[in-house]
């Protein structure tokens, strides 16, 4: 629902704008499931910020995301976020370990881990779970 600036609210937390493709070309909307499992990501850990949501086939491919992402839309809905911690001080192994934990238990299909990120979806197909190679473990005794 628009408010007096224009901006659509998807949800108590959520925004349309935060979701659009970088590049400006306005392709596509947000799956109301990715809203609901942000939504309750966000209830449980606090504010979280989008650093990529909907991906148009011309801008994914520029960036070098993957030829079947669920970030760009099918149908011209996009299932798929980038999330992190709105606060770089949470950007911790620690706390990004815990958002993952939290989306699978909060019923995430897709769930990527990658430095000081995540990235969740619900594709509408069979769960997925891989690790980036951008993801080393650092102790607290190194």
């Amino acid at each position: 629902m628009p408010n007096g600036n224009g901006r659509i609210k998807l949800s108590a937390n959520f925004w349309h704008d935060e979701f659009e493709c970088s590049c400006g070309c306005g392709d596509g909307i947000v799956s109301n499931d990715l809203i609901e499992l942000l939504q309750a990501l966000r209830v449980a850990v606090g504010p979280l910020l989008v650093t990529s949501g909907i991906r148009c086939k011309s801008y994914n491919k520029r960036i070098g995301g993957a030829g079947r992402s669920w970030h760009c839309p099918r149908n011209g809905v996009s299932y798929a976020a980038d999330i992190t911690y709105l606060h770089k001080d949470d950007r911790t192994d620690y706390n990004i370990l815990k958002l993952w934990v939290l989306a699978d238990l909060s019923g995430a299909k897709g769930i990527g881990l990658y430095k000081g990120r995540l990235h969740v979806d619900q594709r509408p197909t069979e769960k997925a779970r891989w690790i980036d190679k951008s993801w080393a473990w650092k102790s607290d005794t190194e």
